[in-house]
């Protein structure tokens, strides 16, 4: 994989890692309904807030290699789309170098 596709990658992956301080945060302080998330495209000028409640978040991330992003970020050279829904899609990392990566820094691994 060349130097700009692992760039996209990593670039999603510290948004996976700001949307899970995201989430122990709103659980620290008790905060019940939907959660605001970032996208975790690899748009480095994409500030779209997707919403969810904890249990859509929990069924994202029970796949390392899964990313949530907002409809129609997906960057067809690293991303699969897995399904859409209202106001947000999941993505998943194509196999070899992408979801390798993905796997690696998944930081509930």
């Amino acid at each position: 994989m060349d130097e700009w596709r692992t760039e996209q990658v990593l670039l999603e992956t510290h948004t996976r890692d700001r949307n899970e301080w995201i989430e122990q945060a709103n659980d620290d302080f008790g905060t019940d309904g939907d959660y605001e998330f970032l996208c975790e495209c690899s748009d480095t000028r994409c500030t779209s807030t997707l919403s969810l409640d904890r249990y859509e978040y929990e069924a994202v991330r029970a796949f390392s290699t899964r990313f949530l992003i907002a409809p129609n970020h997906e960057n067809p050279e690293i991303d699969e789309p897995v399904f859409e829904r209202a106001g947000f899609a999941v993505i998943q990392k194509l196999p070899g170098e992408p979801a390798r990566l993905a796997r690696k820094s998944d930081p509930r691994a």
